[in-house]
């Protein structure tokens, strides 16, 4: 699992499954996360502190 493209209030992770035997990828996935105010029943712009995170992990899946 990796982060993939980070935007103001979401990000996705993409996935990818490998058969151990073969070492071929036999599926991909991606998955959308939101932050979002439960009162406000709305998304919100996450934390910078959260996006910098995500971020550094992103930079580190493209070495």
């Amino acid at each position: 699992m990796w982060v993939g493209e980070i935007g103001n209030s979401s990000w996705e992770f993409l996935y990818s499954v490998v058969n151990k035997e073969t070492s071929k990828e036999v599926a991909k996935a991606r998955s959308v996360q939101v932050w979002y105010d439960l009162k406000k029943m709305k998304s919100k712009s996450m934390p910078e502190k959260i996006r910098k995170i995500l971020e550094t992990d992103r930079l580190k899946e493209k070495d």
